[in-house]
């Protein structure tokens, strides 16, 4: 199967793109590679109810075309705070490529962390719905029609995403694209 069938070959769980399982049986024994493409700009705003609006996609991703776009399977919505000079809990996640690992422990249950971003810590994807429940990470979902600043469906992309992982043990690699 080519890599172009892999990527239309795909359901749908939660409002969250699911990849067909000829994908996900090779992915349990290889890297996991999460990309996310932020769709508004990063200005420093005050109002602590702004954020960023993204796309998540899963596999390995490649640029091309004047607008640098991804090429890829596009997975759901992010949702992240407005770039606050890179100050913790309250700063998106700075553009580029972060090693990762998953995290179980705690109330916010299975996430993605992102293990070496400069001058910060604990930057997870995890369950979220608006702007109070970030503290700086990264919320995935599908943006609401009728609100400007929410996700919806952040649990069933979560799960969605853990199942397509599968093992907690193999290399996570996010990267952030501005």
């Amino acid at each position: 199967m080519s890599a172009g069938e892999r990527w239309s070959r795909r359901g749908f769980i939660g409002g969250c793109a699911l990849l067909a399982t000829p994908f996900l049986a090779r992915a349990q024994f290889s890297d996991y590679f999460l990309t996310i493409k932020r769709e508004t700009n990063l200005s420093t705003v005050l109002d602590l109810n702004d954020c960023v609006k993204g796309r998540l996609f899963v596999g390995p991703t490649y640029y091309h075309g004047p607008q640098n776009a991804i090429a890829g399977a596009e997975f759901c919505d992010t949702l992240e705070l407005p770039w606050r000079n890179n100050l913790d809990e309250i700063s998106c996640c700075p553009p580029g490529e972060h090693k990762a690992f998953i995290r179980t422990d705690g109330t916010l249950g299975w996430r993605v962390e992102l293990a070496d971003v400069v001058a910060r810590d604990n930057i997870q994807i995890h369950i979220g719905n608006s702007p109070r429940d970030i503290a700086g990470c990264i919320l995935p979902g599908r943006w609401s029609p009728s609100r400007a600043c929410f996700v919806q469906a952040s649990g069933a992309s979560i799960a969605a995403l853990k199942m397509m992982m599968g093992s907690a043990h193999r290399p996570v690699y996010v990267k952030i694209v501005a």
